[in-house]
């Protein structure tokens, strides 16, 4: 009777031993697929911050660059100036 005991303690130690390898298996398949899904999403998050970061940067260089905004560099040269208009005091 006592050796039915112990065989039937083993047996039971057994399957909850079976039952935690399969448990560590699953746990480690879906612990692999969790690790890639979020490298995708943090690789998604930072291109998602070179692109924005990208277009501000591309903004504020268009918005300082005259010649990038399409005004020509006569319009910077001294010789489209116009002269200035003497003053002729008591002259008509």
């Amino acid at each position: 009777m006592l050796c039915a005991s112990q065989h039937e303690k083993l047996e039971d130690l057994e399957d909850r031993a079976d039952v935690m390898r399969t448990e560590a298996s699953k746990f480690k398949k879906n612990a692999g697929a969790l690790a890639s899904k979020m490298w995708w999403q943090n690789c998604r998050l930072w291109l998602i911050i070179i692109v924005v970061g990208s277009i501000i940067l591309m903004i504020v260089i268009f918005s300082l660059c005259k010649p990038c905004r399409g005004e020509s560099r006569r319009s910077l040269r001294i010789d489209n100036i116009p002269a200035p208009r003497l003053l002729h005091h008591g002259r008509k």
